[in-house]
């Protein structure tokens, strides 16, 4: 069991770490982001170190999703591993958590994918850090407030506007990040494994989603429904468990903050 005494959130105005933290007086909360913090610039650790070391914990959710191998790399790589070693060149005694993805255990399946060999990349460097080290691989997380280019947002948009969609039969999980909200304490308090996939238990066929998401908003668009089969499930058990069932109904009243 580790206490909570003020976490420090790298990366805060991240779509996660603002829903995740949004309306919370758990404990002292700092919030790091651009333009006051750049993870590129390593003189911004040092005007933010006392902060930094003081924190219990320091959840990191800094991610370039670039298609630019080389901008996505020095990001969630290099200047991740800049700040490792500031950390541990300062003793740092709390706990760095890291969030990364859940596509890491698939990685093989990913290989041009620069974002997900990225956060690939980061988990060795924490993993062979010096410092106590957390990481927990969320799984498709969305809710209401996302980029309009995520899953989701993306397909709702199309249907709604009547635009022609090309869906893969994917199986996967998602995961609402209100559900996560309301975990993410007591998995900082009381997980003692170090790499926790946080798999929500529910599995959605991407085929049966948007087919039903059609119906329920009256869609026009022409679907166009591959025969390419991409699982991303390879077994996995759930250990996050959602409140409500995840279907149409829950995710479109997600987005439309009727939840």
């Amino acid at each position: 069991m580790s206490l909570i005494q003020s976490i420090v959130l790298v990366g805060s105005n991240s779509f996660v770490a603002k829903k995740v933290f949004e309306n919370t007086d758990s404990c002292k909360i700092v919030r790091l982001c651009r333009p006051d913090f750049n993870i590129d610039n390593e003189l911004d650790y040092f005007r933010h170190k006392d902060d930094l070391l003081n924190a219990s914990h320091i959840l990191y959710f800094i991610a370039n999703i670039s298609n630019n191998e080389v901008i996505t790399n020095k990001t969630n790589v290099e200047s991740f591993g800049k700040f490792i070693r500031f950390l541990e060149d300062y003793d740092y005694s709390g706990k760095l958590v890291f969030l990364s993805t859940l596509g890491v255990v698939f990685s093989s399946s990913f290989k041009g994918n620069s974002y997900i060999q990225s956060k690939a990349a980061a988990e060795i460097l924490i993993q062979h850090s010096k410092i106590d080290w957390r990481i927990i691989r969320l799984t498709f997380p969305f809710g209401k407030g996302e980029s309009g280019s995520r899953l989701f947002s993306r397909i709702l948009y199309s249907l709604e506007n009547n635009i022609q969609l090309n869906i893969d039969n994917l199986i996967f999980f998602a995961t609402p990040l209100d559900d996560f909200k309301d975990d993410i304490y007591d998995i900082l308090i009381n997980k003692d494994e170090k790499l926790i996939n946080l798999i929500p238990n529910n599995i959605l066929n991407l085929h049966e989603l948007v087919n039903s998401l059609s119906i329920k908003i009256n869609s026009k668009s022409i679907i166009n429904y591959s025969n390419k089969s991409i699982d991303l499930i390879g077994g996995l058990k759930p250990i996050l468990h959602s409140r409500d069932v995840l279907d149409a109904a829950r995710i479109i009243n997600i987005y439309r903050n009727q939840s």
